[in-house]
Parts: C-alpha cells; structure tokens; sequence
C-alpha cells in the first residue's frame, strides 16, 4: 500500500512551507499528535481552507473518532496549495497549473502537506475527503491530481492509497464523485467509522482489490467498482458518543467558541431540507449530557456554540439555556425557529454579545410556505420580532428562497412586503434597527421529496432578484444573494452521475467561465439534468442508496406539493 520513495520525491515541499504549517499548528489546541510507528495512517482531508474546515463539526468529528482508535494515526490536511495558507489560516485556492507557474523552480509543483507531522497526501496509505458542500468536488479532484496519485478509481494498484470519502451531500448522491473514489461512506461515522477501521487494519497488506470487496460488504459503505444498494447508517443514541470542538484555534470563523452538538436531524418535515430527511430520525441529546460536556468546554472557551438544524427545538431548550447562563457561560446558537423562539432564549443571546437574530421564512407567502411544508405563519414571525426587538436585538436577518417549486413573480414580490412590514415591526423597539434580507436560489437535492422537481432557469433566477433588490433598497433595506449561476452547477453536482463527474477534470479554473465551456464539451444536457420535472418512477442516478426514509415517503410528500402548488386563495390562510 505504501508508494515507492522514488514516486514520493517528485514533489517536494518546500521548507518555507513546513515552517507554515508548524506555525498553524502551534497555535491549536487539541492537536491530536501520534508517532506513525505501528499505526495505520490516515489523511483526513478537508477540500477548502483551514479557516472553513475548522468550524466544520463534522470533519472534527471524524478526526476525533479515528484518533480514538489505538491502531489509526489520523491526521489533518487541507485542500490549499502548498505554500498558499495565509499565516491566519484563510489560505487561497488555485489550480494545480497556477501553483505550477508560481513555483520558479524544483519539483513541479508543491504537494500537500499534513498539518501535524507535514508528510506528503501520497505518504499515507488511506486518505479521507471529508466533503460538505457540492461546489467542493472540483476541489477534491484537483486534489488528487496535485498529489500524484491516478485519479480514477479502475487505474490504481496496490501501492496507490485507498481513497475514501463522506459527507451529507455524498451520502445523498454519491455518482458524480464515484469514479475518484474507491469507497464512500454512506451515513453518519460513529457507525461507519469501527467497522472501516476493522476491516482496513486486519487486511493491511492485502490486495486492492481483497481490500475493496472486504468493504463493499460493510453496511454503509459504497464500492464504486463492486456496486451494491448501501442503506444509510445513522446513531441510535446520540447520548453514547460526543460531536463537540476538537481542536481550537483562533484562525477560523468560530474560534472564539466551543461547538457542541444538541441535536442531530430534523423533525419539522420541509420538502427541501436535506438535513431532515437525510439525518432522519430526529435524535436530542441530554440535557445532563450536555451540561457535563459544556463545563468542560468552559476550559477553553467562555462561549458555548449549540449545533444543530434547529437549536430552539430543543423539548428542553429553556432549561438548557439556564444551566448554561448560571454557569457563567456565553451563548451562540446556528439555527433558530421563530416559532420557537423563547424570551430565555434571546436573553442570553442578548447577554453574550448577539444583537442580531436570524430568521428564516423561506418564502413570503403562506401558499409557497405550505407547499414546501414550512410550517411557519405570518404573526408567528412577527411574535418573534416582537420578543427580540423587546429584549434588545438591533439587527434582523431574513432568509428567503428564491425559485421554489411553483413560485411566482407575486410570491417574489412578497419577500419586499414582508420585508417591509418586519422592519416596521422592529423600528417600534428600535429606530435605528436594521433589517437584512438574504437570498439563495432553490437547489432541489437528492433523498427529499423535491429530488424529481425541476430548478428554475438561471434568467429568471437572475431577474427575480433584481427586482426583488431593486424593491427593497428603495426602502433602505439590504440585501444580499447567491449567485445563481453558482447555484446551477450545484445543482447540477447534487443530482448528476457519473457523466458529470467524467466531467470535473476537464474544469481547469473554478469560474462559471470554465464550468460553463467544460459542460458545453462534454455537450451535457441540462434540461435534462436540471430543468425539467422527473417522473416519479423515473430511476434516479442515486437510485443505488436506501435513503433514511422510504422512497414511498418522499413520493407521498412530492405529491402533496404538487396539489397545494395549484391551490389557489384559500391557502393564503
């Protein structure tokens, strides 16, 4: 399994870029560092920068729960040139032929390097891409292609490493990554991660393909070359293992608190959230258990990050919120419900230094809400203004979605009237509050109910939030939104196959220049891909992953959309 010294010399890093990385480092604390001697090593690399992927919870996760086996030495690498990291962290993607160009002289171009003990990606006999977000298979591609090693799956032997990947977005639809990837964890790793390290450590000398067949019989995991249906795996018990903050350090978003994950799913059932159906059932921690965690956190950092997709569900949540506060603890949150919203709750946001409180309706109208199941109404978003403005928040920000299933030019339009009526709302408590509207076009995904749903033309993408912006800073308001011509091509990854994937190489700079030129040559339809409704017996690209819940679920809910998309005043109730 090990590569030959001759093919590791090729690229060498340089020294200036191992002093950087050890610099990184030492300002970490929780570094996990293990000698290699004995062990079975593992590069556990995150496809973007440190600063992204420290604030990542999951990625930590799975460097903790590999570290915690005696026999693994995991250790961590991040997807930017070498040499290219900032000295806080931020660093700066480039392509393989930039990172050529700028290297004067020497090797080709320079590797990636560890953190912890900076050897080369193609050192370690197992590398493992921890991938979050669709836009980032480009990144894990040109990964592969910088460290040497054959990018695709059927061209390596026995002394390439093996590449394994994970992540919800993965786990959804792994096709257009597949051909990269030897094996791809399908679900949560506190389930996957005992049995791959099994297997991997009892067949460390092995064959290839001896090791490949061994793990396409393990539950949750995906062997491209040996095809089988996989089932999602997830946690029975949250309760019996930990997601918290593994390592902190100040170079990264959240530095300046310690994560702590309370619960994991999403009971609320909207038709296009990929965390609740996806990370289904819906599982709460302890409040005991978190407490216990929290103080000692505390050690650390003096706030206390709650995780999860909507923190204020928490059955518990108040109490939570007091145990905290009473130990003297700051509090950040990363979701919230309006409708869930508490007084405590806000409080002792309000005490810990947060003045702005997120929202998200989704959509402006009740008849666009229900039909993609957000079970949210109008004055319970104007009671959560309410309770904020009263207890001190001066900054609001909306989510919206833009291009839903069904949506109109009035269900655009609606955003600035709700807009508006919510800044009134807040100017009552606070003259100079200010309200912020953020816009992200409708990205229909894999394993929900609006995976056979058509996403909406970039053009009409584009003229919508025009119009919207053009209506909301006439009054002042704020607005930000993503592109959505990036959102075509995430689209485009988060329900394509392995002709999408076929296509990743060929994407030389991550423009939507070079996206667009390198789709038109691999003359992939997208219409066909992305514009059109699918049917519902239609068979699917992921059509080979046994999502969380029954495909008879999703099919029931997809209908049920459809009916209320035709269903005219009396939804507006």
């Amino acid at each position: 399994m090990w590569r030959s010294e001759a093919t590791r010399m090729s690229s060498s890093p340089a020294w200036s870029q191992i002093a950087l990385l050890k610099s990184v480092v030492a300002k970490e604390t929780g570094t996990i560092l293990k000698p290699w001697g004995g062990r079975l090593p593992f590069a556990l690399v995150y496809p973007n920068k440190y600063y992204a992927g420290m604030s990542n919870l999951g990625f930590q996760t799975i460097y903790q729960l590999l570290n915690s086996h005696s026999q693994v030495v995991c250790e961590r690498v991040f997807a930017e040139p070498g040499g290219q990291m900032d000295a806080d962290g931020r660093g700066e993607w480039i392509t393989a032929d930039e990172v050529e160009r700028r290297t004067t002289a020497g090797p080709r171009h320079l590797p990636l390097l560890s953190l912890e003990s900076q050897r080369p990606l193609d050192d370690f006999p197992i590398v493992a891409f921890s991938v979050s977000y669709e836009l980032d298979y480009l990144n894990v591609v040109q990964a592969l292609q910088r460290s040497d090693l054959p990018l695709l799956s059927a061209d390596r032997d026995d002394h390439d490493p093996i590449v394994l990947a994970g992540g919800p977005c993965l786990s959804a639809n792994p096709e257009p990554l597949a051909p990269f990837i030897d094996c791809i964890a399908i679900g949560e790793g506190e389930v996957i991660v005992p049995e791959l390290v099994r297997v991997l450590s009892e067949l460390q000398g092995a064959s290839r393909e001896a090791i490949l067949r061994a793990m396409a019989d393990v539950p949750g995991l995906y062997v491209p070359l040996y095809p089988r249906s996989v089932r999602r795996q997830s946690l029975a018990d949250l309760n019996s293992c930990q997601t918290t903050s593994v390592v902190l350090t100040p170079q990264t978003e959240l530095g300046d608190m310690y994560m702590l994950e309370i619960a994991r799913g999403c009971a609320r059932g909207c038709r296009f959230c990929l965390a609740g159906y996806s990370f289904a059932p819906m599982r709460w921690r302890s409040v005991e258990g978190l407490i216990d965690t929290a103080q000692a956190g505390l050690s650390f950092r003096k706030r206390i990050g709650l995780v999860g997709a909507a923190v204020s569900d928490h059955p518990q949540i108040d109490e939570l919120i007091r145990r905290l506060r009473a130990m003297d603890a700051e509090v950040a949150v990363s979701s919230i419900r309006a409708e869930r919203l508490s007084e405590t709750l806000v409080q002792a946001l309000v005490e810990s230094g947060v003045h702005t409180l997120t929202i998200a309706p989704e959509a402006a109208t009740p008849r666009l809400r229900r039909v993609i199941a957000k079970g949210l109404r109008d004055e319970q978003i104007e009671r959560a203004v309410d309770i904020a403005g009263s207890k001190g928040v001066r900054r609001l920000k909306l989510y919206f979605m833009i291009g839903l299933p069904s949506e109109s030019d009035d269900d655009a339009q609606a955003i600035v009237d709700l807009s508006l009526r919510l800044q009134e709302r807040l100017h009552r408590y606070a003259r100079a509050g200010e309200v912020v509207v953020n816009m992200t076009p409708f990205v229909p995904k894999a394993a929900t109910p609006f995976q056979w749903s058509a996403m909406e033309q970039c053009e009409i993408l584009e003229q919508r939030l025009a119009s919207i912006r053009r209506g909301l800073s006439s009054h002042r308001i704020r607005s930000r939104a993503e592109s959505p011509a990036w959102s075509i091509i995430q689209g485009l990854l988060a329900r394509g196959d392995a002709r999408v994937g076929a296509m990743l190489p060929h994407v030389r700079k991550n423009s939507i220049a070079a996206w667009t030129r390198s789709i038109r040559e691999a003359e992939l339809d997208m219409v066909e891909y992305l514009h059109r409704e699918r049917d519902l017996d239609e068979v699917l690209p992921w059509s080979r992953i046994d999502p969380a819940l029954r495909p008879e679920l999703l099919r029931r809910e997809r209908l049920a959309a459809s009916e209320l998309a035709g269903c005219g005043p009396e939804c507006e109730g």
